[in-house]
């Protein structure tokens, strides 16, 4: 998976990241245009939930 930001950048830096077994929470900012988006894994369904400006 690659992650992008709405504006189309690819230049994202993780803010904060949490890990608990198999599921992970990531928040990202992108360095091109300011704005913010989450990541959240669940490792017992496999499911990904991306928020905010991620795409």
């Amino acid at each position: 998976m690659t992650l992008r930001c709405t504006c189309g950048s690819g230049a994202l830096e993780i803010t904060s990241q949490s890990y608990h077994g198999d599921s992970a929470f990531e928040s990202y900012e992108c360095q091109h245009c300011g704005r913010t988006g989450t990541l959240d894994h669940d490792g017992a369904t496999g499911s990904t939930r991306l928020s905010g400006c991620l795409q």
